[in-house]
């Protein structure tokens, strides 16, 4: 997810911003729809990623079972894999990308009201949207279920109900959740008005649809790399300390450089009345 965030904002940012300035798409039409290609296929790689996230979650804390690293590095590729496939058919000929009404990018076809364009509309809304968000609603469901019966002891023998979770296991299973499930409903909430406002361009009338409900949907959507960086700061802090004494050591290697570098510098000397030469610090 790293990587997605990472690519997404170097590509989507600067490009979109400069058509933005020029009131339209400054990089030719095909540079267009690879752009939208790049970018549908990084957040398709986003969501499947939250799901794999989420099943983890599941197997360690519902199932008690250790996802070995093998297991998760072949998740990551079918996540990407996934993404790319269906990012890949619209060039194929099911469905297209086109530029959006405002024509500062590109998008999926939404406002095409062909058969076979609106039954890619609905495979991608039903198999990228709908069932991740059902597979992270059953998956956090049940992980709530198993940390709050934990808490509870049992009627027989006064324990926890739930002998695997020790006190430390179970404060740092929770913090851990709390930040997966921030970042899945940061997710989706930048995305869920672009999907809501495609549908509707999918199924009514174009005329119906103000042109800012094309621009502000598609702002929030690229602007959801932003908010991972900033729950994980805010929650978690192993990586706070470490983007601080980051911060900190760039600061002091400026400093440092800073310093060498005046002290490198050749010094003023004047003569004095004996006519010998006299260093002047700066």
């Amino acid at each position: 997810m790293c990587v997605c965030n990472l690519v997404e904002a170097a590509l989507s940012f600067p490009l979109m911003a400069s058509s933005s300035f020029a009131q339209r798409w400054l990089f030719s039409k095909i540079g267009c729809q690879i752009y939208a290609f790049i970018i549908f296929s990084l957040g398709l790689t986003g969501i499947f990623h939250l799901v794999i996230v989420a099943v983890d979650r599941y197997l360690v804390i519902c199932k008690d079972t250790k996802v070995k690293k093998g297991s998760a590095i072949k998740g990551s590729i079918a996540c990407w894999l996934s993404g790319i496939l269906w990012a890949t058919l619209p060039f194929l000929g099911w469905n297209g990308y086109i530029f959006e009404r405002a024509h500062l990018s590109c998008c999926i076809n939404w406002y095409s009201k062909d058969p076979q364009d609106l039954s890619y509309i609905v495979t991608i809304m039903v198999f990228c949207l709908f069932v991740p968000m059902a597979v992270m609603s059953f998956t956090y469901g049940r992980i709530y279920i198993t940390i709050k019966n934990s808490h509870q002891p049992s009627a027989s023998t006064g324990k926890n109900s739930s002998g695997k979770f020790s006190r430390r296991k179970r404060k740092r299973q929770t913090k851990m959740l709390k930040m997966i499930i921030a970042m899945t409903v940061a997710f989706l909430l930048s995305w869920s008005p672009y999907a809501i406002v495609s549908l509707w361009a999918a199924f009514d009338d174009l005329r119906h649809i103000p042109p800012t409900s094309d621009v502000i949907p598609a702002l929030l959507a690229k602007a959801s790399v932003i908010w991972n960086p900033i729950i994980y700061v805010a929650m978690n802090q192993q990586f706070r300390e470490g983007f601080l004494q980051f911060i900190g050591r760039d600061i002091g290697r400026r400093q440092h450089v800073a310093a060498a570098t005046r002290s490198s510098r050749p010094r003023p000397t004047i003569l004095n009345s004996n006519g010998q030469s006299t260093t002047i610090s700066c």
